[in-house]
């Protein structure tokens, strides 16, 4: 009986510990599938034998529901490895949404409050020539208050959020060039003018997007609600619009990964993100050709030439050869503003959900055609 009992009672002492060192395991097989540590650059740029930098800019992972398990979660939470908060990569979830084995949204409650459309101009102040042909556009979620993001582990320093964490009110969905690890500093022009930089779409904390913004005295950023009053979800499931885009969001992070090549004329921040909303929502007035136009008419004072041309000389002087398509297109930007050919052409394009999506005088208009402005 005395060895019986001493053999309980190392059970009982034991088991936890075993229990733990189970976990730990299982976090760090975890943590190295979604590290993104080594993922080529392009092969068409001039990184391609370089790994695209991970340590500020990853994508979200959405996690299996054997992953969910190790933090205590249920298998239906909405629930991503990779969402960034002051600096540091955390596991999260998102209360009161949720999902399938697949991670095909089944239900959510009205958690997000407002979404708005955020310009960023970076080289306003300090490069006034490039203006008219620079903008950053992204998303910003803000959730109802209790009903944001809750970390849950801390991938950076391996540790446990406590639960009594207050969960995050704000996200920002931003469509980003990322640079390669050697060069994670590398002008964004003129390399952008070519297919040198990866694509992501980063799902990460407002704080750390504001942080940015507040180091560069030279950006200008602008702000605007989205009207979705007008808006309808694609997801079957999701009974409206602010979820769907965010949805729509974190779901293109996780899909498209780093896996596209960035191009400042083809795949940037403010043509895929039309496509992303396309993706995500519709509204019931569709796509109003009519105040597209009355939105490129009111913005054509801006001096794209001057900001064409500027761009196609910083190419030359460091040597960076603008691919033809790509060139191609800023020539066709140029011609059309001299002749006044914009407005017809928007007026008349075959596609024009991505006409000019590039230009910052379009990006409203953009958002107003589809009657979210």
């Amino acid at each position: 009986m005395k060895h019986l009992a001493l053999s309980l009672i190392s059970f009982v002492l034991l088991t936890p510990v075993a229990s733990f060192a189970s976990d730990d395991a299982a976090i760090a097989r975890l943590l190295s599938r979604v590290d993104q540590s080594n993922e080529p650059m392009p092969a068409t740029g001039v990184f391609a034998i370089d790994r695209v930098e991970n340590i500020k800019s990853r994508t979200v992972q959405f996690l299996t529901p054997a992953e969910k398990a190790i933090f205590g979660l249920d298998g239906s939470a909405l629930a991503f490895a990779n969402y960034r908060d002051h600096g540091h990569f955390y596991i999260a979830y998102i209360p009161d949404f949720r999902v399938d084995e697949q991670n095909t949204p089944l239900s959510a409650s009205a958690i997000v409050d407002e979404v708005r459309a955020i310009g960023d101009h970076w080289e306003e102040k300090t490069s006034p020539d490039l203006a008219a042909v620079e903008v950053h556009t992204y998303l910003r979620f803000l959730f109802k208050s209790g009903r944001g993001v809750k970390l849950v582990y801390d991938q950076t320093t391996n540790s446990k959020v406590p639960a009594s964490a207050p969960s995050i009110d704000s996200a920002v969905l931003s469509i980003e060039a990322i640079r390669p690890k050697s060069q994670p500093e590398a002008n964004f022009l003129p390399y952008s003018l070519a297919f040198d930089f990866a694509l992501g779409h980063l799902f990460y904390s407002s704080f750390d997007r504001s942080k940015g913004e507040e180091s560069d005295p030279g950006r200008i950023v602008s702000e605007d609600t989205l009207d979705l009053s007008g808006a309808e979800s694609r997801f079957p499931l999701l009974h409206r619009p602010h979820e769907a885009l965010l949805f729509g969001a974190i779901q293109a992070s996780n899909d498209l990964g780093r896996s596209i090549t960035y191009n400042v004329v083809t795949d940037n921040c403010t043509n895929d993100l039309f496509r992303l909303v396309d993706r995500s929502i519709v509204t019931t007035t569709g796509f109003n050709k009519d105040l597209f136009v009355k939105g490129v008419k009111t913005a054509s004072d801006a001096n794209i030439v001057s900001g064409v041309q500027a761009l196609r000389k910083l190419a030359a002087q460091k040597n960076i050869q603008i691919p033809p398509e790509v060139d191609a297109e800023l020539v066709k930007a140029c011609n059309g503003y001299l002749s006044n050919e914009l407005v017809e052409g928007a007026r008349n394009s075959s596609d024009p959900r991505q006409y000019f999506t590039w230009l910052p005088i379009f990006v409203n208009a953009h958002f107003t055609a589809r009657g979210l402005l």
